[in-house]
């Protein structure tokens, strides 16, 4: 297994991350920097049921998102649906989309072993932001910066 950045992009309105998540996962994959199979960590920012549906059953990824407390996981595996094009000739995709979903579940049971590899992802994060000067400035659109530093005091 090897820990590799895949992409990085820095979104104009500062937008929710669990909203990014497959058009991103999209582009890799177009770029095949990712396949079948594949692990993808994210943080807790992309939770989502969506997402895990996303990764596992449309692009056979396993998913390795930091769970927040409040994420049902019962819920998510009890709704998770093999990808549609089973059914239309490759049925050898079931196999593989059954691994992932065995691969998803015995990594929710050692979750807290990535605990520290998660906080290595956060301080790259958090260098890559401050190179760009972004680590005080939490508004992403000129509008938004020029309401906070021109915002009139009363």
């Amino acid at each position: 297994m090897t820990f590799e950045v895949l992409g990085f992009e820095i979104f104009e309105g500062s937008p929710n991350d669990a909203k990014l998540l497959e058009k991103f996962i999209n582009k890799l994959t177009i770029s095949r920097k990712v396949r079948m199979g594949d692990f993808i960590m994210c943080d807790r920012g992309f939770t989502s049921m969506k997402n895990y549906h996303i990764l596992i059953s449309r692009f056979l990824l396993v998913p390795m998102i930091f769970a927040r407390k409040n994420t049902n996981v019962k819920r998510i595996l009890s709704t998770l649906t093999p990808p549609i094009s089973i059914w239309d000739g490759k049925r050898y995709l079931l196999e593989i989309w059954r691994k992932i979903v065995k691969e998803f579940v015995e990594i929710l049971e050692i979750w807290p072993v990535f605990r520290e590899l998660r906080s290595n992802i956060e301080l790259f994060f958090n260098v890559s932001k401050n190179c760009v000067r972004l680590n005080k400035v939490h508004q992403f659109t000129k509008e938004s910066v020029g309401r906070r530093l021109f915002e009139p005091s009363i």
